[in-house]
């Protein structure tokens, strides 16, 4: 990558800033990387929907573990578009495919739960370490920044899930009120099984938000790990 072409202003910022510096790439590429994250997450959750019809809790579980999948390829795009011109769609998902097997397995399993996920998410899409230098260079970048990386984990997961109530509560209000009446005795004698269509249903509405959230939520993390890199290389002053 070239630093003079650089889509941003690069040097040392707080992390704080560098989250904020995320939010205004993300919108300023918003198109693309929500239809992006759409085209690809939209089948798989009807996916999941049918597979598992009759446990719909499981499968909303289901598509929210498999979050690192569809974050590669907003990070694919974001990388590209800030030293560059924004890739095709086509050539992100292409990009996308055929670098989907590295480190997935470690991804959704011991890492799936990290706090720190988006800030290591660069790390492995981008640098893709070997095994015996990928503990050490997270440890390098992680001596400052972590801190931010985990808020905005937190912060995120508070939002997607405040996002979420907030389009059930609207949806249920849309609800005719008999059919709300006839779901709630369906459930109280344990017989909702010809209502799953509706648990499925206010499902998608987490799907919806991660269309919004999701892509946001990659590009905080990729600034910040930017920014760390900025500190470490001294990427200013080989500006300068």
């Amino acid at each position: 990558m070239r630093l003079t072409d650089s889509s941003v202003a690069i040097h040392p910022r707080n992390p704080w800033e560098a989250i904020d510096l995320g939010v205004l790439l993300a919108a300023q590429h918003r198109g693309l990387l929500m239809g992006s994250w759409a085209i690809v997450t939209l089948p798989i959750f009807p996916l999941l929907s049918l597979a598992l019809w009759d446990y719909p809790t499981v499968a909303i579980l289901l598509f929210w573990w498999l979050k690192p999948v569809y974050e590669r390829l907003p990070l694919i795009i974001l990388s590209k578009a800030l030293f560059g011109a924004p890739p095709e769609l086509k050539t992100a998902l292409r990009e996308w495919l055929r670098g989907l097997r590295s480190n997935l397995l470690a991804s959704l399993t011991w890492r799936r739960l990290s706090l720190s996920r988006s800030f290591i998410l660069p790390v492995l899409e981008l640098e893709r370490p070997s095994a015996e230098e990928l503990g050490k260079r997270i440890a390098v970048l992680s001596r400052n920044d972590i801190r931010a990386a985990r808020m905005l984990t937190a912060v995120g997961s508070a939002l997607e899930m405040g996002l979420w109530m907030g389009m059930l509560v609207l949806f249920y209000m849309l609800i005719p009120q008999q059919l709300l009446t006839d779901w709630n005795q369906l459930t109280l004698f344990g017989l909702n099984e010809n209502l799953n269509w509706l648990e499925h249903l206010t499902n998608a509405g987490y799907a919806l938000v991660l269309v919004i959230w999701g892509p946001i939520y990659v590009s905080c993390g990729f600034t910040l790990y930017l920014n760390r890199r900025t500190m470490l290389e001294a990427w200013d002053i080989e500006l300068v």
